[in-house]
């Protein structure tokens, strides 16, 4: 056997082992640790040249501190399968008050699992000052930092001895009564390259225009890592997109402007670039107005998405909570991402996330409406699923035993795809339960869950389970990258390459930025670019012309591509396919596979006389399956992506009830049934801008509008609201009448909508202010709110949070100063907040500002928690405003909590009103529990502990009780306060 063979071996056996010391652990069988102390001794002899002892038993009990020894060396180990700081530290501790803290020079702690990327030495120091040296990087060691060792000395002899008793000990290891070690490295590995094959190249359309190059394109030659916010918009209705002003401002003065950590949070730093400079940027783009406004220096500044957010790179996605969700629009690229990770973690390619730790897991990717439809046929959980799955999709044949034995013993990432494409509301609450109950039933198991905007937040899955993060649309370094890689794929001449980038870019300029920021659409844009030269600007367009462009402009030199279909015309089709798949997933009812989807288009070419003969539309609807497969349109029994099903259902109502005047009512009865429905939003969207696109006056658009309004009023103005500025044909009267009955909609309590969660107020208010900065609609805007005025009693108060909320949102002051000019401005404490809105930015005027609240309003009201009233996410990131906690979370990190608190408490706050304020959740906290901890171990003033304790109360639910998950709180906490050692275990754990 060569030397690379046998360590090949060593490697293979030292993961045994440590899979052994894991799999015994989590059945409570901590015999193995023990037994470790012994196994480990013959390894560690020649490596470190010396003679160890078991002192547990020389010294006939469990000895502190250490487990075995060498006096005459002076060396020691601890053996443990505890990998966290605390245990060391303890270790320390107790080594430096033992009988052997003179008869040891080095110690070393040995981790019979994983050792932690990183320990602080800086706490170790504190314990072992100069009594002996400890590195962390060096006296740590586990499985990994053997086989370094032992690769290092490159003795063939002592490798040989290794390899042979490693061999021995841990031929093979059992986790259940069939299911070995050995069985699961094959499985790992057969499951490696299936899951390499399935997912490492995509199908995408356009990317093989050239003859000689394969349809099939490396994921990794298009990938662009995204990135991520624990900013999440809380609306399910369509985003803005105009303009960001603040992001055109840093894009033409970058060099002046020092961006801080989070998200539109900046501070000026240089003398060239006064607050006079930006109001003149934005006034002279027409954006907003300046003057009339109290402190309305800097308030244009901070608006519309201005708001604090905690971001996190690709690289961090697996370095926060143990449990996410991902929420984003369609087409920004959640299954990409998830698909590359799953393969990079696989490759174990340490290049691409911060924590190494989840390169040691097993990545299983479900998507949840096949888990649905599995679910409802035959029954049974998501371990079932994943046994059925790996079967059909994976080829590998595993028991129901041995998946769970994986699951429950090793480390398992489970990436739960596609919430959103669950239609049935009832459907998705339950499978929402089941992974619930699946991540709280498995403690190794970490998670992913992705979903669109509108349909997670009728099924918002546990805080206390889950954090939430929105996976962001590309900025413009991301969408820059993304061509260049398109083009690096799809054009191999480089000076045609070059100047195609260049001109598509500068072209990309001119294009609205909810269009090209999102990783879906841009690959649409670019698809159009490649075939036409030159870019539409609408989303409708985009749609269409890329739909039409893939289906109906083929490749010649491509032959495949070229054949001649029997179907005359295949987008109607598409078209019928879609909206009959649409109806059966909407509505949950029924299976589409290969041979349902076949015989629906047979039926639909004979009924609607394309073909007479049954055998003939057969042969047609074989050959356009496989022309569908080939243009990367529709395989498998669905389409590519969700937007060409949406598209295509569009065009089908479209052509099928709007082109037939017979059908007039059964499209208003169509529309009725759809509209407030957030599955059916985007579909609803394309069909109206359709049929707008094709009016030459206001009737058609107009009487639409006025009949959705009679059967389902508030869902059809939530509706309508939101697609407004993409119509060009309904009338400045109808215009004007959305905008009045939205103002006026902001202010009534008690309207349901379909969709009861939703918070309609919300939804209109963010909709109002998404067009505040369009020309045509600022004075309608401004009209409506005075004329709504006039005629209502609402308190001034209500009509104050509107305006002010508004002008943070939008930018735009405009109704501000209306009520400026008609004396009806309050002054109450929330109205304060909102009026200083801009001085909560900055550390110093926060200060400033919270004092002067305090001498013009009772100082308990510093412990009030504020809301939004319309549920604006305006305060930090979130929608909620206390002084205290907003203060120090938006000081965190540059301040660590304890200096932000004592800031506080040094302006004249009473520490009972500080302590009050902890007691009331409301501003999300820029910081983690771990945080909290350690502050709560350095605080000396009592107060300031109090403080802490209720923060961790009111925000992570942790009470004052020895928990078993934070060993550094019960030690010094519970111990100091009297309140003695938790009751030991049975049975040793080391």
């Amino acid at each position: 056997m060569t030397q690379k063979e046998l360590l090949d071996s060593i490697k293979k056996h030292l993961a045994r082992f440590e899979a052994q010391v894991t799999i015994s652990n989590a059945n409570n069988e901590y015999d193995i640790n023990i037994h470790s102390e012994n196994v480990i001794i013959p390894i560690l002899n020649p490596l470190f040249d010396c003679k160890l002892k078991n002192v547990n038993y020389s010294d006939g009990k469990n000895a502190e501190a250490i487990d075995l020894i060498d006096e005459n060396k002076g060396i020691a180990f601890q053996v443990t399968s505890t990998n966290d700081l605390t245990k060391i530290k303890k270790t320390l501790t107790k080594l430096l008050t033992s009988k052997y803290k003179n008869k040891i020079n080095t110690l070393f702690v040995y981790i019979l699992t994983k050792k932690q990327d990183n320990y602080s030495q800086e706490a170790l120091n504190k314990i072992i000052g100069n009594k002996i040296k400890f590195s962390t990087k060096e006296n740590i060691v586990d499985g990994g930092g053997l086989y370094r060792k032992i690769n290092e000395i490159n003795n063939i002899v002592i490798i040989e001895e290794i390899e042979a008793f490693l061999k021995y000990q841990f031929s093979d290891v059992y986790l259940n009564k069939t299911f070995t070690l050995s069985k699961l490295e094959l499985f790992k590995e057969n499951y490696k390259n299936s899951c390499i094959a399935n997912f490492s190249r995509i199908n995408f359309f356009g990317l093989s225009v050239n003859n000689n190059k394969p349809r099939e394109i490396e994921l990794y030659l298009l990938f662009v890592s995204p990135s991520f916010s624990t900013s999440t918009s809380s609306l399910n209705y369509i985003l803005p997109n105009e303009e960001r002003l603040l992001g055109m401002f840093i894009e033409d003065r970058m060099s002046d402007l020092q961006i801080r950590n989070t998200n539109f949070q900046i501070k000026l730093n240089d003398s060239s670039v006064q607050n006079e400079t930006l109001s003149k940027y934005l006034t002279e783009r027409g954006l907003i107005s300046i003057g009339g406004y109290p402190n309305l220096k800097l308030f244009e500044t901070f608006h519309h998405g201005f708001k604090r957010s905690q971001k996190k790179s690709f690289a961090e996605l697996f370095s926060g909570s143990k449990n996410i969700v991902v929420i984003g629009k369609p087409g920004a690229g959640k299954s990409s991402f998830i698909k590359y990770s799953i393969c990079k973690i696989l490759e174990a390619d340490e290049t691409i996330f911060s924590n190494k730790e989840v390169y040691q897991y097993i990545p299983f990717r479900i998507e949840l409406h096949k888990y649905n439809r599995y679910k409802k046929l035959k029954g049974g959980g998501f371990t079932n699923y994943l046994v059925e799955l790996l079967q059909d999709e994976y080829q590998i044949n595993i028991s129901i035993d041995d998946i769970g034995s994986i699951i429950k013993t090793f480390s398992t990432l489970i990436f739960f795809d596609g919430l959103d494409e669950i239609f049935d509301i009832h459907e998705r609450l339950a499978v929402r339960n089941d992974i619930e109950m699946f991540v709280k039933s498995f403690a190794k198991v970490r998670s992913i869950v992705t979903s669109r905007f509108e349909s997670y937040e009728e099924v918002n899955l546990s805080e206390k389970l889950f954090s939430s993060y929105e996976i962001l649309d590309f900025n413009e370094t991301q969408v820059e990258e993304y061509v260049k890689k398109w083009y690096a794929v799809e054009e191999t001449n480089n000076v045609t390459r070059e100047r195609e980038v260049r001109n598509c870019l500068l072209q990309l300029n001119h294009v609205d930025k909810e269009l090209k920021n999102n990783p879906l659409l841009l690959s649409l844009i670019l698809l159009l670019y490649r075939n036409e030269l030159d870019i539409p600007t609408s989303k409708l367009s985009i749609y269409e012309s890329c739909t039409n462009t893939i289906v109906e402009t083929r490749d010649t030199k491509e032959k495949k591509l070229d054949i001649k279909l029997k179907i005359g015309n295949v987008i109607s089709v598409f078209a019928a396919i879609a909206y009959w798949q649409f109806e059966i997933e909407s509505a949950g009812k029924g299976v589409v596979n290969y041979e349902t989807v076949k015989n629906y288009i047979k039926k639909y070419l004979i009924d609607k006389g394309e073909f007479s003969e049954e055998n003939i539309a057969e042969l047609a609807t074989n050959e356009f399956i496989d022309f569908a497969k080939t243009r990367s349109i529709y395989l498998e029994n669905k389409f590519t992506h969700k937007t060409f099903l949406e598209y295509f259902t569009a065009y089908y109502i479209y052509s099928f009830y709007y082109g037939n005047w017979k059908k007039a009512q059964e499209l208003s009865e169509l529309i009725s049934k759809c509209i407030g429905l957030s599955a059916w939003s985007v579909v609803l969207e394309l069909l109206i801008c359709k049929i707008d696109s094709t009016q030459i006056n206001y009737e058609v658009v107009d009487d639409l509008v006025e009949q959705q309004f009679e059967i389902h009023f508030l869902d059809s103005l939530i509706f309508f609201l939101q697609i407004l500025k993409y119509l060009k044909n309904i009338s400045p009267l109808k215009t004007k009448y959305i905008i009045e009955k939205s103002i006026e909609f902001c202010f009534k309590e008690g309207e349901t909508t379909k969709e009861q969660k939703i918070d309609y107020k919300e939804v209109l208010f963010f909709n109002l202010t998404s067009i505040a900065a369009l020309e045509r609609f600022k004075d309608i805007i401004e009209t409506s709110f005075k004329e709504f005025l006039e005629k209502t009693s609402i308190n001034s108060i209500y009509l104050n949070a509107f305006a002010y909320e508004f002008a943070i949102v939008s930018g735009n002051t405009t109704l501000v100063k209306i009520l400026q000019d008609l004396n009806l401005e309050s002054d109450t404490d929330y109205i304060f907040i909102l009026k200083h809105y801009p001085n909560l930015f900055e550390n110093s005027k926060f200060i400033e500002t919270l004092k002067l609240f305090k001498e013009k309003f009772d100082e308990n009201k510093l412990s009030e928690v504020y809301k939004s009233r319309f549920n604006q996410q305006i305060f930090f990131n979130s929608a909620s405003f206390n002084w205290i906690i907003t203060y120090i979370s938006s000081s965190y990190p540059e301040n660590p909590i304890q200096y932000s608190y004592s800031k506080i408490v040094d302006e004249g706050i009473s520490k009972e009103v500080i302590i009050e304020a902890a007691k009331r959740k409301s501003a999300q906290l820029t910081f983690g529990q771990s945080d909290l901890d350690q502050t709560y171990l350095n605080a000396k003033d009592s107060a300031c502990k109090r403080f802490i304790k209720n923060l961790r109360s009111t925000y992570f639910h942790v009470q004052d009780t020895p928990a078993k998950r934070n060993e550094l709180f019960y030690d010094k906490f519970f111990k100091k306060n009297g309140k003695g050692k938790a009751k030991s275990k049975v049975k040793r754990k080391r």
